[in-house]
């Protein structure tokens, strides 16, 4: 996990995109979501959107998000 968070932060503060796997996206999430750091979340989510669009856990994360934003 400290891999992916290491390069997770290179690209945020190189204003670059890399490219992360549906997993390594769960990862990042599950780790934002364990430290209440929801900017993070929503960057991680919108970058896995846009990578893995069709990923259901990315979609249930989604859900996930609107929930806790009540925007239901």
């Amino acid at each position: 996990m400290k891999e992916i968070l290491l390069r997770y932060i290179r690209m945020e503060n190189s204003g670059t995109e890399s490219y992360f796997d549906a997993d390594e996206i769960i990862e990042l999430l599950d780790h934002f979501e364990d430290t209440s750091d929801f900017k993070h979340y929503e960057k991680v989510l919108d970058l896995g959107k846009k990578l893995h669009p069709n990923n259901i856990e990315i979609k249930i994360r989604l859900c996930k998000l609107l929930i806790h934003k009540k925007e239901y």
